[in-house]
């Protein structure tokens, strides 16, 4: 700015020689939700001729306006960027202003300026505000720590995300620079993990197999199941985590029984389990307003063993994060799902808002409502009693459920935990795997949870306080 100054000062002793500003994007958190914000990027051949018309429908309205006529200024769009992913992608056409034309009459002795005949001044792009708390959002960040995996939490009344935190992260300042070592990292740190991973829910799907069987009138609270540690079907032995004896329903999802629902899988019908499956959300987008959602896969189990298999989170069912995330915080609402979001409203720069997000999308689940006590009483069970026990997780108010999915190789596993607090009044949902671990769900990603709602009520405490002091200090 200082040598832009001077130049312009002394700007006659540099004939021929203009200043051209070039718009730059620049993100002051560096890292900090690099995959929700996205980036920006050259046009292609398609999208710059899609610009250039777009920008000469702009000129002609202008000089309608303005009563200029037979002038067709050029469109200058070397550099132009559009969004190429995360909200830049999604909001680029109001994220996008218009950087303005100008057709002026240079004199050819001095090479100044002479005057202006066209004049369209530049026009600012609108702000787009996010439901992001960025204390969160650092949070969840910083849990997950150099774990490659995935944090989403979200509110259960609103569908607001307050954060997704994917590792590896990039940089969206210096990606220009990173790109071509990015794209070669087989570790993907261009992969918005919460959305665009497809992994194996592993245990943690046994929340939807229980409500399944229950809707179907297939099991009922008193259905007890003998577990001797495995259970055989034809040639293949499928194996539980223990031998657990017999036990019920809420005794199974505490201690992640795989034989109960192997027995329970073996009684319901293949279409049912993936009917049923759907309606939780899988196998479809969320809705998210962030491009390239994987909508991940739910499978037509046909024979028993396919039915075991999905019963527990395995075979050929995968899913998001985010679509964790939007189970857990239906079966925290007793069946009512609500779509996440990222928008909280569009302002122009003027300050006029021109979109808000007013009311959360809702959807209920047509399953009777007397299911859901015994299962969410089940998931707060397993931080008491249960597979993440001794994780801190009773005294927060946790209710959840962990789960290990296998991978292909024999020391890899993804671990997960789902779940909500405060149990008696949930608020947030929120879904942690780390993928590629030795370790189990509870032991992995047990700990990352307590942390996270640990440093979550911190936040909110902090919140409560400056809010109790600003009001304290306003005049009656």
């Amino acid at each position: 700015l200082q040598k832009a100054a001077v130049f312009e000062m002394d700007q006659d002793s540099y004939p021929g020689v203009s200043l051209r500003t070039r718009p730059k994007r620049y993100y002051p958190y560096n890292d900090t939700a690099s995959h929700i914000l996205g980036y920006l990027g050259r046009p292609t051949p398609e999208e710059m001729h899609k610009a250039k018309s777009a920008i000469q429908r702009s000129d002609e309205e202008y000089k309608k306006s303005h009563n200029y006529k037979d002038l067709s200024p050029s469109s200058e769009l070397a550099d132009h960027r559009i969004g190429r992913a995360g909200v830049e992608g999604y909001y680029n056409s109001d994220l996008t202003g218009d950087p303005g034309r100008r057709v002026e009459v240079i004199s050819l002795q001095t090479l100044k300026v002479d005057k202006t005949i066209f004049d369209m001044p530049p026009r600012h792009g609108d702000g787009v505000f996010l439901t992001i708390d960025l204390d969160v959002q650092r949070l969840a960040e910083e849990c997950l720590g150099e774990a490659k995996g995935s944090i989403v939490v979200m509110d259960t009344r609103t569908g607001e995300i307050l954060a997704m935190a994917s590792y590896p992260r990039f940089n969206p300042n210096t990606l220009g620079a990173d790109y071509n070592k990015l794209i070669k990292d087989p570790d993907t740190p261009l992969l918005n993990r919460p959305t665009q991973a497809l992994l194996p829910p592993g245990s943690t799907f046994k929340i939807v197999t229980a409500l399944t069987a229950l809707a179907e009138g297939k099991i009922d609270l008193n259905t007890h199941f003998y577990c001797s540690g495995s259970i055989t079907v034809g040639e293949f032995k499928f194996r539980c985590t223990s031998a657990h004896g017999p036990v019920d329903l809420k005794r199974a999802i505490e201690h992640s029984c795989n034989v109960y629902f192997f027995e329970t899988a073996k009684r319901l019908d293949g279409r049912a389990i993936k009917e049923w499956t759907e309606k939780f959300g899988f196998g479809s987008e969320t809705g998210v307003d962030l491009p390239y959602e994987a909508s991940g896969d739910v499978p037509l189990p046909r024979y028993p063993g396919e039915r075991i298999n999905v019963s527990i989170g395995q075979g050929a069912l995968v899913v998001t994060p985010l679509q964790m995330t939007q189970l857990a915080s239906a079966v925290a609402n007793s069946g009512i799902m609500v779509r996440p979001h990222l928008l909280k409203k569009i302002v122009t720069d003027d300050d006029i808002t021109v979109c808000k997000v007013e009311a959360p999308e809702l959807h209920e689940i047509d399953i009777p409502k007397e299911h859901f006590p015994a299962v969410q009483e089940a998931l707060r069970q397993v931080v008491i009693n249960g597979t993440a026990r001794g994780k801190g997780l009773e005294e927060l108010g946790v209710a959840g459920k962990t789960g290990t999915a296998q991978t292909g190789s024999s020391d890899k596993n993804h671990a997960w935990f789902v779940g909500y607090m405060p149990f008696d009044a949930p608020r947030y949902a929120f879904c942690v795997v780390v993928e590629h671990t030795t370790g189990h769900g509870g032991e992995v990603a047990g700990p990352i949870t307590r942390k996270l709602v640990s440093g979550i009520l911190d936040i909110e405490k902090a919140d409560k306080l400056l809010t109790a002091k600003r009001t304290a200090g306003t005049p009656k």
